[in-house]
């Protein structure tokens, strides 16, 4: 657990462990170029490979990037009821192949930025969002990011800010169109 300012988590790999592999609860902190997998599979709440909360009101402004989150319970999840992360960059980072979502920003997380991320693969029968925000639209900005499934906005499903084709119906072409 990180729960100082301006620190740095780089170059970590983490396989497996019961728990969030990287969990972040101060501000200004880079979490950069790591690698987790099979994180949080054996913990009731099922959170992340990297979980961003917030220990105070003012936690956030910190920078996850170029990160590998797969195999988790969630990839990377931002906010928790009654701590909210706030402005923070979640870029670069590959998010799939998770049993929930990829990257998930909880209610009451706002002025995230999520952009250029991969997230691929993730779902539940119960939770089948790649990308998932419960703020209002506008609330955070996702930008450019590569996924198949998302839901942005407090009801779900909510809007899908994929926009990419559909993954898991193509079909690879025939002799023919070679």
């Amino acid at each position: 657990m990180l729960g100082g300012n301006k620190s740095k988590v780089e170059d970590v790999a983490i396989l497996s462990s019961c728990a969030e592999a990287i969990r972040v609860l101060g501000s200004q902190n880079q979490i950069t170029e790591n690698s987790v997998d099979l994180a949080s599979l054996g913990s009731p709440g099922a959170y992340a490979g990297i979980f961003i909360s917030g220990a105070a009101t003012s936690a956030g402004c910190n920078l996850v990037a170029k990160n590998e989150v797969n195999g988790s319970a969630y990839g990377i999840f931002v906010g928790e009821p009654w701590r909210p992360s706030n402005n923070n960059v979640i870029a670069l980072n590959n998010a799939s192949v998770n049993n929930y979502a990829g990257i998930a920003i909880l209610q009451g997380s706002s002025g995230n930025k999520a952009i250029a991320n991969q997230a691929l693969g993730n779902a539940s029968p119960s939770f089948a969002f790649d990308i998932v925000d419960v703020n209002a639209a506008g609330t955070n900005i996702l930008k450019d990011n590569f996924c198949e499934t998302s839901s942005v906005g407090p009801l779900i499903p909510g809007t899908n800010i994929c926009g990419q084709p559909d993954i898991v119906g193509h079909q690879p072409p025939s002799e023919e169109e070679e």
